[in-house]
C-alpha cells in the first residue's frame, strides 16, 4: 500500500476525498476499483470457509462463525498494517483454537473466550477515542494554576 501507485491513491482517497479530486485522481473510478478488490478477497475468503468444512451454503454461514467481526477485531488489534494483522491474526488463532482445549482439560469455562474479545475491543476503542496528550520536555505534567491554589490555602 505504501510502496505502489494505487496504494498511495487509496490511501489519499480515503484520508481526504476533496483533496483527492483536486490533485486530479478520478475518484470514482479508483472507487469501483476498490469495491472490486474488496468483493473479490472476501469472495475468496468465503470459498475458503466453504471448501474447508462445509462443502455447501447454509443459512448459518455468516451468523455462527463470527467471522466479520473477528476479521474487524484482528484488523484494529493489528493496527491496519498487514505485519501487524498478521501477528494478530495469529494470536487470535491460537487463543480461540486454545479456549477449547483449556475448556476440556481444565476447569476454565469456553467464554473466558469471549471476555478477552470485549477487553480487547474495549482497549481498542479506547485507543481510538482517548488522545494522549503531549507534553513538551520541560513541561509540568499538572498544570501550575492547580498548584498555586493549592499552596495558597484553596481548594482544588
Amino acid at each position: 500500500m505504501k510502496r505502489s501507485k494505487l496504494g498511495f491513491e487509496i490511501t489519499a482517497l480515503g484520508q481526504n476525498r476533496n483533496f483527492a479530486e483536486a490533485t486530479g485522481m478520478r475518484i470514482q473510478k479508483k472507487i469501483i476499483i476498490i469495491m472490486l478488490t474488496s468483493g473479490a478477497l472476501a469472495g475468496l475468503a468465503g470459498a475458503g470457509w466453504m471448501m474447508s468444512e462445509k462443502y455447501a451454503y447454509t443459512l448459518s454461514f455468516s451468523g455462527i462463525p463470527g467471522l466479520g467481526w473477528d476479521g474487524m477485531l484482528i484488523a484494529l488489534l493489528g493496527s491496519h498494517s498487514p505485519i501487524g494483522i498478521l501477528i494478530a491474526a495469529i494470536f487470535y488463532a491460537v487463543v480461540k483454537t486454545g479456549s477449547s482445549n483449556i475448556a476440556i482439560f481444565t476447569s476454565v469455562p469456553y467464554e473466558i473466550v469471549i471476555l478477552l474479545q470485549a477487553l480487547i475491543v474495549l482497549f481498542l476503542s479506547l485507543k481510538v477515542f482517548v488522545k494522549p496528550k503531549e507534553l513538551k520536555l520541560g513541561e509540568p505534567s499538572v498544570p501550575k494554576k492547580r498548584f498555586k491554589n493549592l499552596f495558597k490555602g484553596g481548594k482544588e
